[in-house]
Parts: C-alpha cells; sequence; structure tokens
C-alpha cells in the first residue's frame, strides 16, 4: 500500500485538496475487477464529466457484494498522518486492518481524489443494504448489493480511526466467511477541514506563499463569471519600467476592470484586466487566452498580451509568452514572480505572487497550485554534476585495476630454468 499511495500524496499534500469538496477514494477487491480500470495522472479530480462514469460503471457491472466504508469526514492529511504511509515497515497505525486487507486483495485502486457526486453514482446504480447485525442476511441473489458501513472521524483523530478500522477488520472477515466476491471502498461524506493554529500560519508564510493555502484576504482577488464559466486571477504587485518611467508600481489595491472578458465555451476563455497606473501610466491591460487540450485533463496559455499607455501618447501593445507545462484542469497555475519582456523596446513588465485560475472555480476561492518553479533547480544540478565528477573517478579507478597483468608463465623447481626472450 506505501509503495502506490506515496507517489500520490506528494501531490495531493496541501491543505487546498479539500477547497473543492473533494474526498479521498480508495479499493481493493478479492477478484481482478479493478484491473481493466485505468488509473488517471497524479493530481487529477475524478468528476461526473472526467473519469467518473467508467469508474462507477467497472464498479457496477459484476455480481457482487459492494463494501462501502464512508466516513463522516476524512481528508488525505489523516491518511497519511495517522496511517504510517511514510514510515519504513509500518503496520499502518491506526489503520492497520485497512493497510492488510488493501495489500492482501487481488487488485487495487491507488488513492484517488473524487467529487462527492462519483460516490452518490455508485450508491444509485446498487442495491444499498443498512449496516446493522442482520445485514448478511439482507443480499440479494444475481445483482450488485452495496453494504453501506458508516464510520465516524472525531476530533481525537487517532483514537476515532483506530475504532473505525476495528469495525472494517471485523466487517471484511464476515465477508470473507460467506465466501462472496467484493470490492470495498474507502472514501468519506466530506473532506476534514483542518483549520491551521498560529504557529502553522507562521510556518506557511516563512515558505512560499501561495493563495491556494493560506488565509488570504479575497476581496483582492479579481473574479469573472460569464456563460456558466467561472475565473479567478490575483497578482500581488505590478512593477513596470520602460524608457523614462522607472519602477512604476500598482498595488493591489487597485480595482480590475474585467468587462472585455469573454468565455466562448467551457474549455476556451479569454481573460482581459484593465487598470491603471496613475498619472504617468493611464492604463495598464493584461490579457490571457486559455484553452483545455482536447483530453479535458489540463490547460494551458494559447497566446498573452500586454498593452499601456502613457500620458499623451500612442497605446503599446505587444504578446508575450508564459513558459508553463499544462496545468491539470482543476488547478490554479501560481508563479512567484513572473517577468514580461517587450523584444521591439526596453519596456519591462513584472508580475509579482501571479496567480491565475480559468477553471473549475468553486465558492470564489482558488484550488491547489501549479507552481511555475522547473524541475532542474540549481541544487539538482549541482547534485548531478558532483555525482557525475565521483562517478568518473570511480570508473578510472576500476578501468586502471582492470587493467593490471600478471605472469602467464612460472618455475617449477625439478625442472629446467624458464628462459624468456626479450620479445616477450
Amino acid at each position: 500500500m506505501i509503495a502506490s499511495i506515496i507517489p500520490t500524496l506528494l501531490v495531493l499534500y496541501v491543505e487546498g485538496s479539500v477547497a473543492n469538496e473533494n474526498v479521498p477514494f480508495i479499493a481493493w477487491s478479492n477478484q481482478r475487477f479493478l484491473e481493466g480500470i485505468p488509473t488517471p495522472p497524479a493530481g487529477t479530480i475524478i468528476d461526473s464529466q472526467h473519469g467518473g462514469p467508467a469508474l462507477v460503471d467497472s464498479l457496477s457491472q459484476d455480481d457482487q457484494l459492494i463494501v462501502l466504508f464512508k466516513f463522516n469526514k476524512m481528508s488525505v492529511d489523516d491518511i497519511s498522518k495517522y496511517g504510517g504511509v511514510y514510515q519504513q515497515n509500518s503496520d499502518g497505525g491506526s489503520l492497520s486492518n485497512f493497510k492488510n486487507a488493501y495489500e492482501n486483495s487481488a487488485s487495487q485502486l491507488p488513492l484517488l481524489m473524487v467529487e462527492k457526486s462519483v460516490t452518490q453514482e455508485v450508491l444509485d446504480k446498487s442495491t444499498v443494504i443498512s449496516f446493522d447485525d442482520d445485514w448478511s442476511n439482507k443480499l440479494s441473489k444475481g445483482i450488485t448489493n452495496l453494504l453501506l458501513v458508516p464510520l465516524e472521524l472525531t476530533s481525537n483523530s487517532a483514537a476515532s480511526l483506530r475504532k473505525a478500522d476495528e469495525r472494517m477488520g471485523k466487517v471484511l472477515e464476515v465477508v470473507s466467511d460467506l465466501g462472496k466476491k467484493y470490492t470495498a471502498i474507502l472514501t468519506a461524506a466530506m473532506p476534514n477541514r483542518i483549520p491551521p493554529n498560529e504557529d502553522d500560519e507562521v510556518d506557511t508564510l516563512v515558505g512560499r506563499h501561495l493563495l491556494a493555502t493560506s488565509g488570504t484576504n479575497y476581496t483582492q482577488v479579481v473574479s469573472f463569471t460569464d456563460n456558466g464559466c467561472a475565473s479567478l486571477f490575483y497578482v500581488s504587485r505590478i512593477d513596470i519600467t520602460t524608457g523614462d518611467i522607472k519602477n512604476a508600481t500598482l498595488e493591489t489595491s487597485t480595482k480590475w476592470d474585467v468587462t472585455k472578458s469573454n468565455c466562448s465555451d467551457p474549455t476556451a476563455i479569454k481573460l482581459v484586466m484593465s487598470s491603471s497606473f496613475g498619472e504617468e501610466i493611464t492604463s495598464f491591460e493584461l490579457a490571457f487566452n486559455i484553452t483545455k487540450v482536447k483530453t479535458g485533463y489540463y490547460w494551458n496559455f494559447k497566446e498573452s498580451s500586454a498593452a499601456y499607455k502613457k500620458k499623451d501618447q500612442n497605446q503599446t501593445q505587444f504578446q508575450f509568452n508564459i513558459t508553463a507545462t499544462d496545468t491539470p484542469a482543476n488547478y490554479s497555475y501560481h508563479c512567484g514572480d513572473t517577468v514580461i519582456l517587450d523584444k521591439n523596446s526596453t519596456t519591462t513588465i513584472k508580475l509579482v505572487g501571479f496567480q491565475i485560475q480559468p477553471f473549475g472555480v468553486k465558492e470564489e476561492k482558488f484550488n491547489r497550485a501549479h507552481d511555475c518553479i522547473g524541475f532542474f533547480t540549481e541544487g539538482i544540478w549541482m547534485g548531478l554534476i558532483v555525482t557525475l565528477i565521483l562517478v568518473s573517478i570511480l570508473y578510472f579507478g576500476v578501468s586502471m585495476l582492470a587493467s593490471l597483468t600478471v605472469m602467464d608463465q612460472f618455475d617449477d623447481p625439478k625442472g629446467k630454468t624458464i628462459t624468456v626472450n626479450a620479445a616477450d
């Protein structure tokens, strides 16, 4: 279980993972029912449009018993913290029975994040049996039965998870004794929202500071809704240098005009934000054309432009590129410092604390953030180069040892003395 869950936890381990009412979803079976279900990319949210129907159909197509262990609330943090996920040779911590059942099953699904509607679709397609002392006598033959086992997570997370784990172990033991083909699912009715305390907030502000994971005042976030689309934009400060104007600054308190923005369809949106720097730069505009890729799992910047007008001069407009990799559909994009250069002049625009989310906005809050920091940082390059040097030295030493030769002829004390020619 540890090997299959850790990669997903590394992508989902942020407090923003609960911002859109998404819940953990883990499944395992004593048959090979789950082997044909494609695993989505890490970080993808399974909803009623992307991946949800295929998942529900795969779980409901066989004559089997679905055991749905449903917590009143749970987050990825609860599983990682109390399940011993990061501890080597862990017995599962407070979820030992769950760990044992998962690892000894015939097929499994790794940890997924799903919208609550997906779990409801599984319930709707099955004959639901309430959990009580007589549940085993209520099973119907020839159809997919679903046993709904309620579990509770209280403020004492460790103790309540141990109690829930004991119930899971007992239920699975009864199912095994009945000889039933089954698929077990562990999920929750809602995410467990863990508010940060004061110490946590201080630690959060020390490092990278994303709106998706902090208590930022959202009144400074630009919101745009149109034709069923909802998007968010935020920048803490904009600095512009052009000609005789040095470091003109636009603060977050400035009002933005988004009336030029439009949404042609749910997969394409044009965000246009207009404002003013004051007397020196009378108008300023940023425009982003954003589209989803064909699969619908990612979005990217198709084209971007900036325009500004200095006092008593004509408007200047230029195109620029944001070199961002594909961002997961329900994620926001964040970059601490984004520098925009006009190739035809000396104009430089710097976006500080830039964050944008064109799709999947709910409750007017940013989702998890896909950051612009590349994989190969300076530290990684230094480590690779040093490793390469050490490996080269090791290779040279081994090569020298391998090139050593020994005598292939020896004196026999009882025989004739060997005569070795100079040519040999």
